[in-house]
């Protein structure tokens, strides 16, 4: 009996772990002509492969305006 009820516990432990929600919220910082301008971006949550992607998208419209990309997790 306790080896069962030890399993069930290794097993909502284990289903929460996994079902783990992160949110990131991202902006950048760039320069045109001497002016620094800031573009924000809405929080995003989801698991890591979903937060990832969207500082990637990010990153990557920063990369074309050459700038400073700014990330935090909550």
């Amino acid at each position: 009996m306790k080896k069962a009820l030890f399993i069930i516990c290794v097993l909502v432990i284990a289903a929460g772990m996994v079902s783990c929600k992160k949110c990131r919220t991202c902006s950048y910082t760039y320069s045109i002509n001497g002016i620094e301008e800031s573009e924000y971006f809405v929080e995003e949550c989801g698991g890591k492969t979903a937060v990832d992607a969207y500082e990637a998208d990010v990153r990557r419209s920063a990369a074309v305006v050459g700038g400073t990309v700014t990330c935090t997790e909550e």
